[in-house]
């Protein structure tokens, strides 16, 4: 009984050096800005993303979607960061992964967020602003206003 029990305890000592350690399984959530400033950097990031993650697709609304290389543009033309985060929250992930270009308010997150930054696609915004009460047949000067987030030439 003596020699079984040194046996076992032997058996354990050696266990305890060896350092045995089992995975545990994670739920990561990684959300996709599909925002149009972020959402051709993402694209072009998604070859290199793991498939194994559960991916949220999100831009004015949020969205699960299969793989990260699948598309979804009927999102919207904002940024909800807010719709985003209450998405991932209800998957109960143990770890969040955002990838955007960081263009939106910034608002706390529920959970410990990491984040892969992507450079935002340069665009200008072109808007036409009309007088505001125009006569018929009258010759009336229209503005432009061109908005860029990079120096750009008009």
């Amino acid at each position: 009984m003596l020699r079984l029990l040194r046996v076992g305890v032997l058996i354990l000592l050696f266990l305890a050096f060896m350092d045995p350690r089992w995975p545990m399984p994670a739920r990561v959530v990684y959300l996709l800005d599909f925002s149009p400033s972020a959402r051709e950097s993402v694209f072009a990031l998604a070859d290199r993303l793991p498939r194994d993650g559960i991916y949220v697709a999100f831009a004015e609304r949020a969205v699960r979607i299969p793989s990260p290389t699948a598309r979804r543009l009927d999102l919207g033309e904002g940024t909800d960061l807010k719709a985003a985060f209450q998405e991932a929250e209800a998957l109960k992930p143990t770890r969040v992964v955002l990838v955007s270009d960081g263009l939106f308010e910034p608002i706390p997150a529920p959970f410990p967020l990491d984040a892969v930054y992507v450079p935002p696609k340069p665009h200008v915004a072109v808007e036409l602003v009309p007088p505001p009460y125009p006569l018929y047949g009258e010759t009336v000067g229209v503005g432009v206003v061109l908005e860029a987030p990079l120096p750009t030439e008009a």
